[in-house]
């Protein structure tokens, strides 16, 4: 059977990531890169339906996916925006990661793992945009005024 160039390039980073596992090696697989004007910055996108109550509405990420990025940044200096389409209103959600973790949260373990705890933060902690010229305006001026190039790390290509 052959693969398209996509099925190849999913297969491919699942081998890496087994081998990095099998060879005791830490690995996060970030969503997106941005190079802006101040330099990188690190982007993890989610596209789900909010957390309900109780206690808040929100969005959140697993625990170990928030140490990874939040590890990464305090050695490196590079900061992970976290970036979420909610299927739910149809707006899109951001904050530094780093912002949203500092403020209110609330964990909560994954019913099919013990070993997965996801950290909601309110929805009032992010910052809303919607999916307009106004919008992405807003979102750019907040990861930083200047000149950005969106890397696709998984293609390897500028976009």
């Amino acid at each position: 059977m052959n693969m398209s160039i996509t099925e190849n390039g999913i297969k491919g980073e699942k081998l890496a990531e087994r081998l990095f596992r099998r060879i005791g090696l830490k690995h996060f697989q970030a969503d997106w890169i941005l190079n802006n004007s101040k330099g990188y910055v690190i982007v993890e996108v989610k596209n789900k339906e909010k957390f309900v109550p109780p206690p808040f509405y929100g969005h959140g990420l697993d625990i170990r996916q928030i140490n990874a990025r939040l590890k990464f940044q305090k050695l490196t200096n590079i900061r992970c925006l976290f970036l979420v389409f909610d299927k739910s209103d149809h707006k899109v959600y951001y904050r530094w990661l780093d912002k949203l973790d500092s403020g209110k949260c609330f964990e909560s373990k994954r019913w099919w793992a013990e070993h997965a705890t996801i950290r909601i933060y309110p929805i009032k902690s992010y910052k809303r945009m919607k999916l307009d010229t106004k919008g992405f305006s807003k979102l750019l001026n907040y990861i930083e005024k200047g000149t950005f190039k969106l890397i696709d790390i998984k293609k390897n290509n500028e976009v």
